[in-house]
């Protein structure tokens, strides 16, 4: 297995769909390709039970990735990333036990890039599963990668590396950017935050909640409160 091709095919798939945040959503790349995407849940009972029995977790027919929505959120991530692999790697059939392990490495480094984790500052594995959006197992092994990548990185970032992080550089913001949200007030792009509003409203937020607290909470609710609690009109 060739790491580097690994890398440079997970490049390829961020330009193509002009990936620039993570978590990345597995279905809009999928559909990218051309491929048709259906849970497990919408299959008829038959249908479902083949599905099943050809995968706990997720797999490619023609033109359809099929997988099984009732796994956990984490693990239905890993296994769309997955198929996501062989399709952007150009596996044909039949799959062998080297193709699996080489889509189980561009998952791992689709969803959470070394370099992302670098400058997310993830501490462990814990943080890494937080800030992706990732399951502990999938997480862990990440984590692990990054340190070794880390410790290469320190000497000399390669050429795919870099290509990686101009990819990611936001020059409006002078910065790699991993994540983009929007404000839940006002929409506002939020960059590389785990907050969920700009702090702008913020200020709004926490100047409302005063005042709610104080005029309304303390006097006219209790007074509502009190009529609920005994009885009086």
């Amino acid at each position: 297995m060739d790491y580097n091709t690994i890398k440079l095919t997970t490049l390829e798939v961020f330009r193509k769909c002009n990936i620039k945040s993570f978590p990345i959503d597995c279905i809009e790349v999928l559909e990218a390709y051309g491929m048709k995407v259906e849970p497990y849940s919408a299959q008829k009972p038959k249908k479902y039970e083949k599905c099943m029995s050809f995968s706990k977790d997720a797999f490619t027919l023609k033109k359809t990735v099929y997988y099984n929505d009732a796994q956990l959120p984490g693990r239905i991530y890993f296994s769309l990333s997955h198929e996501i692999a062989h399709i952007a790697l150009k596996h044909t059939e039949p799959r062998t036990p080297l193709h699996e392990k080489e889509a189980d490495s561009f998952a791992s480094y689709f969803i959470a890039p070394r370099i992302a984790i670098h400058y997310a500052a993830c501490k462990n594995y814990v943080h890494v599963s937080k800030q992706f959006d990732i399951s502990y197992e999938a997480a862990h092994y990440a984590f692990d990668d990054y340190r070794r990548w880390h410790r290469r990185s320190i000497h000399k970032i390669d050429a795919l590396d870099k290509a990686i992080y101009n990819h990611f550089y936001n020059k409006e913001h002078d910065r790699f950017v991993y994540h983009i949200a929007n404000c839940h007030f006002c929409g506002q792009e939020l960059y590389n935050t785990e907050e969920p509003h700009c702090k702008k409203c913020e200020k709004l937020f926490h100047s409302s909640n005063r005042y709610f607290s104080s005029s309304v909470h303390n006097d006219d609710f209790l007074i509502a409160e009190s009529s609920w609690l005994y009885g009086e009109q």
